[in-house]
């Protein structure tokens, strides 16, 4: 764990460009650090002026200047809307009170004559009211409520979100306590925080100024950097000495690299949107940049193709290992027990019993008849011929492979120069060297290598079919699909290639440019994820429409449509009751609850003063930030939040003690240690980033708050302060850990555990690859494909896998959650997320072949054999795929027996006939036949149709393995697996998922 922290802030591979952003948020935090050291600046801020650190910790300017002004304007934004709030709050409370509205009206009733007075009186908690504290608690958390339902709605506005918390907690807590109306009290939190903001956006502007344009440039040469990854990867693999099953398996990594790819792809995502949004100088267009994502999207997609490959080398060589493995012994354990009356020793018999059962096998018929269909081909020679072809594949791709990472390297090197003849360079007289030769030239050997490919290198791993007919064909058809993978990944690179030389040829790109904005910046914006987001997602199931001819709806099965206006006013309120039913609704108001409760000693009079003097009001903002919809994410932050204070703690100290000596405050030496330490505080702020960006800006906040408080204390001093130094670190540590202990109990009451929500959203996509399968399946059956319809399924895809990559984050939150009732069965839900991943990449395969396919007697062939044609097999899917995901979703568990998707499969297969195909097709498997593109178009097909049914039938085998059986059935014919007895099969228990 702590080799996996270090390594997320390693400063390996880190550039000049990198290092840019922290050399201007660390000079931007410095500038308002020199401004606290003037006294009359710190005096007119006031009490709350150590926020100007706090916030310049927060919140950098790490970002291009149109994400800084976006950041800047909804902090400031969010922050006023607290303020009109509190007035509402302060206006309301007063009333309640029944006191004058203002300090003149107070001060003719009072004993008090001065403001100094009632001041002094009003934070000892000696003007607390029960009636105006019932006000101030409910307001509180109605306002809290608001702010944590944006905060999950629009998890890219998480730091405006927490200083729009942090104005209204304080105002209400502290504001409180006067006795009279005071509107104008959130301004003690305002000014810090617009004086900041205002900083990092000059800062942005002026310190190594960046645009959008510039970093999505970046970040798209990073892409392309890992795709050049993963293709070295694949030809290691395929270039490996591979013997054994263990030699396999040392190359698993380029499973998780192929995931690291999909997730560099999807965060491109929130920045496309503000690229329409900013004046920029540079030579591509949004449309530009969008054209080359979405050339990088099409290699991604087909880059997971490897995957399946790499599973069926695995499962062939696992195959044959088992059954070279002498069968094991069968247990001779007793089964029978004695009766639990009659025994000494019943409750110890029970509760071993409950402590160590195991679930009974499922799926035991479907594997049953997939072990009938499996022993009906030979597996004689299977692995020497695959072991034996994979070497010839590793040689015959060499070529192909050096020409890709070739190609991919001038990418890289034109998204590097294509900003080289901007201002800086034409003012340095620095000499452009565009890149179209050097394009060209790659483009022109990638497309060499693969036509050298297509016409005799892959015929290389084929030869031992050319003379051996009799033997095993899966090994044929495996390597055939990954030469299909590799011959369509190299043209999918070829296409990037040749549009990278296409617009550095190209008249409206050869020169940068003025571009302004074409669209105008839009609520949308902050609904984008950060570039390291917590992972947040909405967890309701949206029901797509279908564009079909043929339209199909979704029904409501408690009422016909609205007859009447009635009707339609009672159809609202139900949506707005299913509304506040939502998940992100009930979390908010949680939350809301939670923060009444812990400010509740803030306006009781004989705790008020103790709560304000030993600032209870951190304990407040921390249990609102620290609770999350979950109890893993919640689980998450109490760790974390508990480290990130302690050493954000430790190390304020340090900073404070080394700059100030003896602590009194010397303005010098504090600005010269921290000039120092703000580059070190900011590179953590930006590069520490373990599974979320949280302990990194845990860890700088404490350190501004210690720091930025203790100066606050020397130079404006409260009767009521803290000091400096060790007495604010103490404390603050102190009140954080009660807060977020605090919030962590609180998740439990009652326990909103994000295992469900995963198993929901997990069933979702089950449901939507269904959707997938039969717009797959419409196009099989259309007429013409074209790639327009072949690209509407990708776009289909590529959403359904960005959902998959944030639920692949997701898991790393549930794994916190506490085991209350029983371990959680991780391994189930990583195997049915890898299913899901694999099957999308499959439907967009097979799609991919038939637009390839030009000859229509194997087109035909395909999709009769395969079955694309049946109706029976296309329900048969569906039906599994609604079924388990309806079982994991509820929870509830399945019939013994269902529809065994691979098992139609291999009966049409069997009974297939083909002279109904048109025209005559070989039956013998020759040379010619090999050699014939067509005919591999045809096997891959075949490969991919038997792998999507797989799948299908092993989704719904590990939702029997999440949820049980139930309905138990006796064997149906001779031959089928029989129970231990009936009565063991009647008394099935249900899974827990």
């Amino acid at each position: 764990m702590l080799r996996r922290v270090l390594a997320s802030a390693s400063p390996r591979d880190l550039t000049f460009a990198d290092l840019k952003p922290i050399i201007r948020c660390a000079i931007a935090s410095w500038i308002g650090l020199v401004l606290l050291l003037i006294n009359p600046v710190v005096q007119h801020i006031g009490q709350a002026s150590y926020l100007v650190l706090f916030i310049g910790c927060a919140q950098p300017a790490s970002g291009p200047i149109i994400k800084t002004l976006y950041d800047g304007i909804f902090t400031v934004v969010f922050v006023c809307i607290s303020w009109a709030w509190w007035v509402v709050v302060s206006r309301c409370a007063t009333a309640a009170r029944g006191t004058g509205l203002s300090l003149e009206d107070f001060l003719r009733t009072s004993d008090c004559t001065t403001e100094a007075c009632v001041s002094d009186r009003a934070l000892n908690g000696e003007f607390v009211d029960a009636r105006s504290s019932l006000v101030y608690i409910f307001l509180l958390g109605v306002g809290v409520t608001f702010w944590l339902w944006i905060k999950v709605k629009f998890p890219a506005r998480l730091i405006s979100v927490i200083f729009g918390l942090v104005a209204l907690i304080v105002s209400t807590l502290t504001g409180g306590l006067y006795p009279y109306f005071l509107p104008t009290f959130t301004r003690t939190v305002f000014y810090p925080i617009a004086i900041q903001t205002s900083i990092s956006i000059l800062a942005a502007c002026l310190i190594f100024p960046q645009t959008m344009n510039y970093l999505y440039v970046r970040q798209l040469r990073g892409t392309i950097g890992k795709i050049k990854e993963v293709a070295r990867a694949q030809q290691a693999v395929l270039e490996a000495p591979i013997t054994c099953l263990e030699d396999w398996r040392g190359y698993a990594g380029i499973k998780a690299q192929v995931g690291g790819l999909r997730a560099s792809l999807a965060g491109l995502a929130p920045n496309s949107v503000m690229l329409d949004q900013e004046i920029h100088f540079s030579r591509l267009r949004a449309a530009d940049l969008r054209l080359l994502t979405l050339l990088c999207r099409d290699v991604v997609l087909k880059a997971g193709g490897f995957s399946l490959f790499y599973d069926l080398v695995e499962e062939t060589l696992t195959k044959h290992e088992s059954d070279s493995k002498p069968p094991s012994r069968p247990s001779t354990q007793p089964t029978s027990r004695a009766n639990s009356h009659d025994s000494p020793h019943s409750i110890r018999t029970l509760l071993h019993d409950a402590l160590h059962h195991r679930y009974k096998p499922v799926a035991v018929f479907e594997m049953y008849r997939y072990d009938q269909w499996q022993s009906r081909f030979p597996h004689t020679a299977e692995v020497s011929n695959l072991l034996r072809m994979l070497a010839l594949c590793g040689k015959s791709t060499g070529r192909l492979s050096a020409a890709v990472e070739a190609a991919l390297d001038a990418a890289m090197i034109f998204l590097e120069k294509v900003n080289d003849d901007r201002f800086g360079a034409r003012l340095l007289g620095r000499k452009i060297f565009p890149q179209d030769k050097l394009l060209s030239e790659r483009a022109l050997e990638l497309g060499d290598a693969i036509a050298a490919w297509h016409a005799h290198d892959r015929m290389v791993a084929l030869r031992p079919y050319e003379d051996e007919r009799s033997a095993p064909h899966r090994p044929l058809l495996r390597m055939m699909y990954v030469q299909f993978h590799i011959g369509r990944y190299a043209e999918s690179v070829l296409k990037l290639v040749r549009a990278c030389h296409e617009l550095e040829t190209s008249k409206s790109t050869n020169r940068a440019r003025w571009h302004l904005p074409s669209s105008l910046g839009s609520w949308h914006a902050a609904k984008g994820r950060p570039s390291a987001p917590v992972p947040q997602e909405d967890y309701g199931i949206v029901e797509q429409e279908d564009e079909l001819e043929f339209e199909t709806e979704v029904r409501d099965p408690d009422a016909d449509p609205p007859r009447n206006v009635f009707h339609l006013l009672g159809r609202s309120i139900v949506s707005l009751g299913q509304t506040l039913r939502h998940d992100h609704i009930w979390f908010a108001i949680r939350g809301g609850v939670l923060v009444g409760i812990v400010a509740i000693p803030a306006f009781l009079s004989s705790s008020a003063g103790w709560f304000y003097r030993n600032k209870g009001l951190w304990a407040v903002i921390m249990a609102a930030f620290s609770l999350a919809p979950y109890n893993g994410e919640t689980a998450f932050t109490f760790v974390w939040r508990v480290v990130g204070t302690f050493t954000g703690a430790v190390t304020g100290l340090a900073l404070w003690y080394v700059g100030n000596g003896g602590g009194g405050g010397q303005p010098y030496g504090f600005a010269a240690i921290m000039a120092i330490a703000f580059p070190f505080i900011q590179y953590v702020r930006q590069r520490w980033v373990f599974k979320t960006p949280q302990p990194a800006i845990i860890y700088v906040m404490t350190i501004a708050l210690i720091i930025g408080y203790s100066w606050q204390n020397t130079h404006v001093p409260s009767q009521y302060g803290l000091g400096h130094g060790w007495p604010v670190a103490w404390r603050r540590f102190v009140v954080v850990c009660i807060g977020i202990s605090a919030a962590f109990l609180w998740s439990f009451i009652p326990p909103v555990t994000g295992r469900q929500v995963l198993r929901r959203r997990l069933a979702a996509s089950s449901h939507t690859i269904g959707r997938i399968l039969m717009a797959v399946s419409n196009f099989a059956r259309h007429s013409h494909q074209t790639r327009a319809d072949e690209e509407i399924i990708r776009g289909l895809v590529t959403d359904a896998q960005a959902r998959l990559v944030v639920l692949d984050q997701r898991l790393v939150f549930v794994s916190f959650e506490p085991p209350l009732s029983g371990p959680w069965p991780k391994h189930h839900y990583v195997e049915m997320l890898a299913s899901q991943r694999q099957l999308l990449d499959l439907l967009v395969t097979f799609c991919n072949i038939l637009v390839e396919i030009k000859d229509e007697r194997w087109k035909k062939a395909l999709l009769s054999r395969a079955g694309w044609r049946q109706r029976e097999l296309a329900a048969g899917a569906l039906s599994s795929l609604f079924m388990a995901g309806n079982a994991v979703r509820t929870g509830r568990p399945l019939p013994q027996i269902n529809i065994n998707t691979l098992d139609k499969f291999y009966q049409h297969i069997a009974h297939v006939q083909d002279h109904r195909l048109d025209g005559a097709l070989p039956s013998l498997l020759t040379k010619q036949v090999l050699e014939d593109r067509e005919y591999a178009l045809f096997a891959v097909g075949s490969v991919v149709t038997f792998a999507i049914y797989q799948r299908i039938d092993g989704l719904m085998r590990i939702a029997k393995e999440l949820v049980g059986e139930q309905w138990p059935s006796l064997p149906w014919e001779e031959g089928d697996p029989a129970m231990d007895d009936v009565e063991s099969t009647i008394h099935t228990r249900d899974h827990d998922p």
